[in-house]
């Protein structure tokens, strides 16, 4: 099937969340309103998403490496956290292929 397909978590005591390995449907993740304090290093599981809206929660610190290998991430929108630190290691060619849009 080639549906769309969209979670949204909204205004949750989430504090944690794991994604597992060989997710390919998963197109648009939002979290809004959570209580999590950094990207979980499982997003990388996500290889489908197109979008990932991460927003109004208390992350300090993210590496943006975690986004930099998923081909099809169009947008990235880190608005509204507590952001103190961004990390970037050393990228490759190849890596955030298609984003085009970042939001801090």
């Amino acid at each position: 099937s080639t549906a769309t397909v969209r979670l949204k978590v909204s205004r949750t005591y989430l504090s944690d969340i794991a994604f597992v390995a060989g997710n390919g449907r998963l197109n648009f993740l939002t979290i809004t309103e959570s209580r999590l304090k950094t990207i979980p290093s499982t997003i990388v599981h996500l290889v489908a998403l197109e979008t990932v809206a991460i927003t109004k929660s208390p992350i300090e610190t993210v590496n943006l490496w975690l986004f930099s290998k998923l081909t099809r991430l169009y947008e990235l929108n880190l608005c509204s956290n507590k952001i103190l630190f961004l990390q970037l290691p050393a990228t490759a060619v190849g890596d955030f292929a298609s984003l085009r849009l970042l939001f801090l």
